[in-house]
């Protein structure tokens, strides 16, 4: 797909999507530090189940037939090019790699960013609805960060000043354990 057939909102979306992924990845490294010296802090707070299970993407299993197609189609265009048994290149093999996660995951945003990377062309795809499924997963990706932020042991890690620990301390001992 060339340039000129991707629409600027769409770029600019990817973008988007591109920056909250890398994001929340740096949320969650954080938010694991943060949740051991919460639970350092506050052992009998700790919630129940462990906190990496709170933020596992779920995937829908019913993918409407449409999108399955579209994702079928996106990832054998993206495979045609990057299938380690027809090129020899680690960069193509990494894409590989990704596209395989993304498929499995049903990630429709993802692949359709794969292949805009590539340079496939795909031209027969509808910009709009990969666009309405991109903004899902910036939400997605906006809601995990908002989570992760607001939890107990974020607010724990971030108090800067006694005043703040003091603060925040009140908070936990009057919250009920999950």
């Amino acid at each position: 797909m060339t340039d000129a057939l991707i629409k600027p909102n769409t770029k600019k979306l990817l973008s988007q999507m591109d920056f909250l992924e890398e994001d929340t990845k740096e949320h969650s490294e954080q938010f694991m530090i943060y949740y051991r010296q919460f639970l350092e802090e506050f052992p009998e707070k700790a919630p129940k189940p462990k906190p990496e299970s709170f933020f596992e993407e779920e995937v829908d299993e019913e993918t409407p037939p449409e999108e399955a197609k579209l994702i079928k189609k996106l990832y054998r265009e993206i495979s045609k090019i990057s299938h380690p048994d027809k090129v020899e290149s680690a960069y193509l093999e990494s894409m590989f790699k990704e596209t395989n996660t993304a498929y499995k995951n049903k990630d429709i945003a993802k692949l359709f960013r794969i292949a805009v990377t590539l340079e496939i062309n795909l031209e027969n795809i509808d910009i709009t609805y990969i666009s309405g499924k991109i903004k899902e997963k910036i939400r997605i990706f906006e809601d995990k960060i908002l989570t992760y932020t607001n939890s107990y042991a974020w607010k724990w890690g971030t108090a800067s000043t006694p005043e703040e620990e003091e603060y925040v301390r009140t908070l936990i001992n009057s919250f009920v354990p999950i």
